[in-house]
């Protein structure tokens, strides 16, 4: 079913394609939560659906299953008049579920970079299902797919979420730090009653070189350091970036630092 965007040699997933990302469970009221892949052979429809089961019994929790959708405004690769749509057939919801308050967060990326794809994270109410916030990494450009070899997104004590995004658009011609599009990026991000807030970030200095490579930032996750301010992240070049996640260093063309 990717063969016609991953050139007949998809072998991440050599057979039928339905959870891929780790389940998060909440003790407190005994649910897991996990977002399966569906297709629909007779319209040849794809879609994804977050689902809520009881860990006793394997049933479907009530409002469960919804299906995933989102947009956001934006110029981006495959938009329609302006906005940005989640496209079911190119992402990939490979991250760990994250369980944050009452919140369940979920992040995409994509199969095999198979444009247009965008890296998309979004907050559902762990009991009614309903969809709380959306972000896109790359609202007006393209890539930016969390994926973080499928580990989990981070939280800290604070509330804040820590994720990296892979290959794709960073910033705007002739502004690299503009936020519209932060692929190859850290990110500390804040939910809040309006949704999601990029608190603070941080993009390498070679990024196009990276991109240009292939060499993705962040193919593992943001890894956070017990007792301490400290962040231990990665990249495809063999680069092991240690991050402050009070200031993770946001963007400067001549230093990491």
């Amino acid at each position: 079913d990717y063969s016609e965007g991953c050139k007949n040699d998809y072998n991440n997933f050599p057979g039928n394609l339905a959870i891929v990302g780790t389940p998060v469970i909440d003790t407190t009221t005994e649910a897991m939560y996990f977002v399966s892949v569906t297709l629909d052979t007779l319209t040849h429809t794809f879609f994804h659906t977050l689902h809520a089961i009881s860990i006793l019994d394997g049933s479907e929790k009530p409002g469960s299953p919804v299906v995933v959708s989102a947009e956001v405004n934006g110029n981006g690769s495959g938009n329609v008049a302006g906005v940005v749509s989640f496209t079911p057939h190119h992402a990939n919801q490979r991250p760990g579920l994250l369980l944050h308050g009452n919140n369940v967060i979920i992040a995409w990326g994509s199969h095999c970079d198979w444009s247009p794809y965008h890296g998309w994270m979004m907050a559902y109410d762990k009991s009614s299902l309903q969809q709380m916030a959306v972000f896109n990494s790359t609202k007006d450009g393209d890539g930016g797919g969390f994926w973080m070899s499928g580990n989990g997104i981070s939280l800290d004590e604070d509330g804040y979420i820590y994720a990296g995004t892979g290959n794709g658009s960073v910033g705007v011609t002739g502004d690299p730090t503009n936020m519209s599009n932060r692929a190859g990026s850290a990110f500390k991000i804040q939910l809040t009653g309006s949704g999601f807030v990029v608190s603070d970030y941080f993009t390498p200095k070679n990024f196009a070189e990276m991109n240009d490579n292939g060499d993705d930032f962040a193919p593992a996750n943001l890894m956070l350091v017990p007792g301490t301010n400290l962040i231990i992240t990665g990249s495809k070049d063999g680069s092991v970036y240690v991050l402050d996640k009070n200031n993770l260093g946001q963007f400067h063309a001549d230093s990491n630092y």
